[in-house]
């Protein structure tokens, strides 16, 4: 690596004069700002410094607490992101579980003819035993249980315990189509196409909200997969409010959804009046769509 092509590293001191004599921020309070850089990290804050900045300058009068404000509102986003995705990962799991384990047996879910694609299945299989190993590792009860026990065979209503909500996604996605038609319809009251999209959607969200990594003002990777009548509607299926529009489809405990939109609401409005609100790309009228 050629190291004078790499950014040389900056103290908190040179960081704070950076922001405030380089590109004009506004520091309160220099104390509590070198703390503040101690505890999130100068490169983290940089993405929710670019909807103040012009150029390389801060627009005028922009203050670091407004940075630091937006940083926290973001991070309390992810929080509730966050707790309306577990009820939905785990339905998830109950649902495959107990379609696999009944009808094809405790370990059926290892044999290739019971799901669509092969490749995906052995990739699947693999990716499972590295889950297992990584909870081995980390001394789970019941993966020790199972080791000692019963040679290592997991039932799959033990298995998907351990499964990430990416990897339930993807074995969803490869189950044979009456049996993903069984839990999409049956269960959830959608098609199996569309669940399957949500699901897989849904996941990477988790990922990026359980990495900490910005949801704000983020163009979602994989879209989510919208009805012509929803797509109508004039919200991007790349942002966040889609992602939340297709939660409230898989959120099946009323309860749940009305404690995360209640949350939901309280944290949007804190935000209300604010030049950088428009960038959650919420839709006026988004607490209907939503309730």
């Amino acid at each position: 690596m050629d190291e004078k092509k790499v950014k040389p590293a900056l103290t908190f001191e040179q960081q704070l004069s950076r922001l405030r004599d380089e590109r004009g921020l506004i520091i309160e309070d220099e104390e509590s700002t070198i703390e503040k850089l101690k505890r999130y990290n100068y490169y983290r804050l940089s993405a929710y410094m670019k909807p103040y900045m012009l150029g390389e300058k801060f627009r005028p009068g922009t203050t670091f607490n407004q940075i630091v404000q937006l940083y926290e509102f973001d991070k309390k986003l992810r929080q509730l992101v966050m707790s309306i995705l577990e009820p939905i990962e785990i339905t998830i799991k109950t649902q495959v579980a107990y379609l696999l384990g009944v009808k094809y047996g405790p370990l059926g879910y290892k044999n290739k003819e019971f799901f669509k694609n092969e490749p995906h299945h052995d990739g699947f299989l693999k990716k499972l035993d590295r889950e297992i190993e990584s909870a081995s590792k980390t001394r789970t009860a019941f993966i020790i249980h199972h080791m000692t026990e019963y040679d290592g065979q997991l039932p799959i209503w033990v298995a998907v315990e351990i499964m990430s909500f990416t990897t339930i996604s993807l074995v969803f996605k490869n189950m044979l189509n009456e049996d993903q038609r069984e839990i999409a319809r049956g269960y959830f009251g959608h098609d199996e196409d569309f669940v399957s999209s949500w699901l897989y959607t849904l996941s990477h969200v988790r990922n990026i909200s359980a990495h900490h990594s910005r949801l704000f003002n983020r163009s979602i990777t994989y879209p989510a997969k919208l009805e012509k009548k929803e797509r109508s509607l004039g919200f991007p299926d790349n942002r966040l409010f889609a992602v939340l529009f297709i939660a409230k489809k898989l959120c099946r405990e009323a309860s749940d959804w009305d404690a995360f939109l209640s949350n939901l609401h309280v944290l949007i409005d804190s935000f209300e009046g604010k030049p950088e609100r428009n960038m959650i790309w919420f839709p006026k009228n988004w607490y209907d769509l939503l309730r």
